[in-house]
């Protein structure tokens, strides 16, 4: 997002790329173009492209108006791919037109206007490689296979909602073929070619934040190396089968660039979908993981794609101020700028979801604990939100007006919120949940909670650990999910043999002795359990519970923490006894809140520290009958309080 400091007042700098040969030297001209609502070039009326590229950290000198000037390599290797041998083009890039280090104010709206109108934007991914055009030819032959595979399959627009067995049917069909030597892509044998299939289909390019803006505003998206391009359209679908192939194809890509890649797609599709409209929320979760030079840019290059919250049309939030790209204000005002936009407008708190834990010791200094360290893009451990759990959904937000105050930021940085205080924290667990202590820790708990909730209340045992299992991909040994199987498929067995709470604690092996009595219905659900679970979901799942710390709360509930981080400040962070668990509001999840003092009128303030999972609280079972869910507010305790 650094921006040049011609591109203000409706006014942008484009250049003329003088023709040459490979080896000729780089020359441009200037040429300042006018625009409103669409370009009205004052000099041509030749039709422009961008280029869109990330720094390499090196520079080139090139000759612009006659004069030597500086831009970035990669920049200026994709000027001399690009340009034709006969005749000027004409182009628009970030660096190309003003030669300072500083990045300026440039407003979001100019910049989509320039995107906007391009023919097209070049997404330039080289990285040198001589195979390049080859290697482009390979995954075009996949996005073709691919969409043919897609078509037979009938597989949704975002292919990783398939179904299993569609999945396993590509991972047949691509290992049919290559057992047949069928495979309809060239190149497969020459091992060169096969390398830079994958350094392309890993691009360092799709990993940083700006290219999302290139592909969603562009009318044509081309993906160039070398001499080669191919529409981004094909991109983004041969790598759907190298994902889908399930590593049976020689040319690989990891999890992670699949991912940032397939929500860029996802975001293109919702773009043009809703007539242009993105939330900044949901951007700003897709850029947690991608790269960027400096932690601001993870806000301002989101802001030419972003649109007010449709909640407004609702009439449940009035408009804010749009924000602005200000490379003059610190990380942590950015930061503050952006979570008070994004509260104001949406009146919910969904934003605590996005961010790891505010306790999180290594977080940005001097930044509020209600406001996301977007600098910080390590992997998200909070709970995956279900409707159900919302305490404040979508269409709740209509009833905004039925909420005695809304939430506001003062212009000091305070939060002003309603919360519920559910319950203080009586004690803590000394010993946080691991791979090595999980069975002693997991009898623990059984022993701990209530018998009504330890195998027939809603919110029961493996509820507790398995939280939402399908939102993570880290492994856990197999021990711990050993155990997990198999104290799962004993309370459920337990249910179904009319045992007890109170028997089974005082003698486990009561299942094995009483199973025989009804053998069928007793061990097909325990072995249906086993097969559902003894899977790599199932250590998804317990990478939630791993980590976190149990507590009980002073109404007896029990609690799984997961707010403090190693680190020096690790006892600061750490909950403990006196901290409060409190649901918001605006809310979606339960949060533990360490009190820090009263404002002037007496309203407690408090810090937050982090998502809790509490037992039976998550599906709001102890708010449902006091008229919460219903937004009515008239029997549930709710005061003012101030975050800070």
């Amino acid at each position: 997002m650094a921006s040049d400091d011609n591109i203000e007042n409706g006014v942008m700098i484009l250049v003329r790329l003088h023709p040459g040969n490979l080896d000729d030297e780089i020359h441009i001209s200037t040429l300042t173009a006018s625009y409103t609502s669409t370009p009205e070039y004052s000099e041509t009326t030749t039709e422009y492209s961008c280029i869109s590229h990330i720094s390499s950290g090196t520079q080139k000198e090139i000759l612009r108006d006659n004069q030597p000037y500086l831009i970035d390599s990669a920049l200026a290797n994709a000027l001399r791919a690009l340009r034709s041998a006969e005749a000027e083009t004409l182009w628009w890039a970030e660096g190309l037109t003003t030669n300072t280090e500083s990045k300026a104010v440039q407003s979001a709206e100019e910049l989509k206007i320039i995107l906007q109108h391009a023919e097209m934007v070049r997404l330039w991914v080289d990285n040198g490689d001589t195979h390049g055009p080859q290697a482009v030819q390979m995954l075009q032959e996949l996005a073709e296979q691919w969409r043919t595979f897609a078509t037979e399959m009938s597989l949704p627009d975002n292919w990783s909602r398939a179904r299993p067995n569609q999945m396993m049917q590509i991972i047949q069909r691509v290992q049919q073929m290559i057992a047949t030597n069928t495979l309809p892509f060239t190149g497969l044998q020459d091992t060169a070619i096969v390398e830079c299939a994958t350094a392309l289909a890993e691009s360092p390019f799709f990993r940083h934040v700006n290219a999302i803006t290139s592909v969603v505003l562009a009318k044509e998206a081309i993906v160039t190396i070398n001499g080669a391009s191919m529409p981004w359209i094909d991109y983004s679908d041969s790598l759907n089968l190298i994902g889908a192939s399930g590593g049976t194809l020689p040319v690989k890509c990891n999890t992670t660039h699949l991912t940032l890649v397939g929500g860029i797609k996802i975001a293109v599709r919702r773009w043009r979908e809703n007539n242009q409209h993105l939330e900044l929320l949901p951007m700003l979760q897709q850029t947690r993981q991608s790269e960027c030079a400096d932690p601001r840019d993870r806000i301002f290059s989101m802001l030419p794609i972003t649109s007010p919250s449709k909640r407004i049309e609702l009439g449940a939030s009035a408009p804010q101020t749009p924000l602005q790209v200000d490379y003059t204000k610190s990380q942590q005002q950015v930061f503050i700028d952006a979570a008070k936009y994004i509260i104001s407008e949406r009146q919910d708190l969904l934003l605590w979801n996005a961010i790891p834990a505010p306790s999180k010791p290594s977080r940005l200094s001097d930044l509020p604990s209600w406001v996301p360290d977007w600098s910080d893009a390590t992997d998200v451990v909070a709970l995956k939100i279900r409707p159900s759990m919302a305490l404040r959904t979508w269409e709740g937000a209509a009833c905004v007006q039925q909420v005695q105050k809304p939430l506001s930021v003062t212009d000091e940085g305070i939060l002003r919120a309603q919360a519920h205080i559910f319950s203080p924290v009586r004690s803590v667990a000394e010993e946080r949940f691991t791979d090595e202590n999980f069975q002693t820790l997991f009898l623990e708990l059984l022993h701990l909670l209530p018998p009504s909730e330890t195998m027939h209340g809603k919110d029961d045992l493996p509820r507790t650990l398995m939280l939402d299992l399908w939102q993570l991909s880290d492994k856990v040994p197999r021990s711990v999910t050993r155990t997990f199987v198999s104290f799962t498929a004993k309370i459920q067995a337990l249910k179904m043999l009319g045992i007890t709470p109170e028997q089974f604690i005082a003698d486990p092996s009561i299942v094995t002795r009483l199973a025989p009595a009804v053998p069928d219905l007793a061990q097909q659900h325990v072995f249906r359990l086993a097969g559902k679970y003894d899977t790599t979901e199932i250590s998804r799942a317990l990478t939630q519970s791993l980590g976190r710390r149990f507590f009980v709360l002073e109404n007896g509930h029990l609690g799984l923490s997961y707010v403090e981080q190693d680190g020096e400040n690790d006892e600061e962070c750490k909950v403990r006894p006196g901290d409060v668990v409190a649901v918001f509001v605006g809310g979606y999840l339960p949060y533990l809140l360490r009190e820090c003092g009263r404002s002037e009128e007496g309203v407690k303030r408090y810090k937050i520290l982090g998502e809790a999972h509490v037992q039976g609280l998550m599906e709001a079972e102890a708010l449902k009958n006091k008229g919460w869910i219903f937004n009515s507010w008239r029997d549930v305790q709710v005061d003012d309080v101030e975050i800070v």
